[in-house]
């Protein structure tokens, strides 16, 4: 039970340490098989710093200022790791045959595609966080969990197209059914937590977007399989990114349309 619970740790703080800039001490020992399903969990934990920003920001600034500096600290948070990813995947949709698409990625100069791709998605978040910075300020709490639960998804369901690769390793060592458990430990106890203390309101805003999530997760995912026949560490970063921004859209959409009547 010790030594398990050694590498669970080490596996934490690898998942900590690879997806974000978070500093991890040196004198830890990581281990980085495996740290796939523990990205849900450090989502919820960059979920919880942006939403303490939000509410420290949120009575001194207007919301457009706050959302500015909140996606800016999203970024930095994350080392512009899926930001990146996003924009090397909009090059490579500019070729139509695989190799060459993989090529493209993984030239580490930014083509048009991919600059205008990160404007858009900047652009978009910073516009939906405005909105929701205030009255719906939770939700940035659980929208970086819902953006990696879909790349956990993606590693679980579909091929790794390169031999090599900083994603590979999520592939290699991911095991079915048992590596999805801790996001839906975290999606669960987000539900446990926010509902016993009736934190979301309205509620029926809550509970469309609770069951939209999930799918949304999974359709993102589905669409970039969809587009390249499998994975690479550049797909799983756009993944990342672009579930995150059309959750936030979905949340103010929803909310929104449920005004209306």
């Amino acid at each position: 039970m010790k030594k398990l619970t050694q590498r669970l740790t080490q596996q934490l703080f690898g998942a900590i340490a690879f997806y974000t800039t978070i500093p991890v001490s040196t004198r830890l020992t990581l281990d980085f098989t495996r740290i796939a399903r523990f990205s849900p969990l450090v989502g919820l934990l960059l979920g919880l710093f942006l939403y303490a920003v939000a509410q420290l920001l949120s009575p001194w600034l207007p919301p457009l200022l706050s959302a500015g500096i909140i996606v800016a600290l999203w970024l930095k948070l994350t080392g512009a790791l899926h930001l990146d990813g996003a924009m090397d995947v909009a090059d490579a949709f500019g070729v139509f045959d695989t190799e060459k698409r993989l090529t493209v990625m993984s030239d580490s100069h930014s083509g048009a595609f991919g600059v205008i791709t990160a404007v858009m998605i900047l652009l978009l978040k910073v516009s939906a966080v405005s909105s929701v910075v205030n009255a719906f300020s939770l939700w940035l709490c659980v929208i970086p969990v819902w953006g990696r639960f879909a790349h956990v998804l993606a590693v679980g369901q579909y091929p790794y197209l390169k031999k090599t690769g900083k994603g590979a390793l999520h592939h290699e060592n991911f095991v079915q059914f048992w590596d999805y458990i801790p996001g839906i430990l975290v999606h669960l106890l987000i539900l446990f937590v926010f509902l016993k203390l009736d934190l979301f309101s309205p509620f029926l805003v809550f509970l469309i977007c609770f069951c939209l999530a999930p799918l949304t997760s999974w359709s993102v995912g589905r669409w970039f399989y969809q587009q390249f026949q499998g994975m690479t560490g550049d797909i799983h970063g756009a993944i990342v990114e672009w579930t995150e921004t059309l959750l936030l859209i979905e949340i103010i959409g929803v909310s929104k349309i449920l005004q209306t009547f």
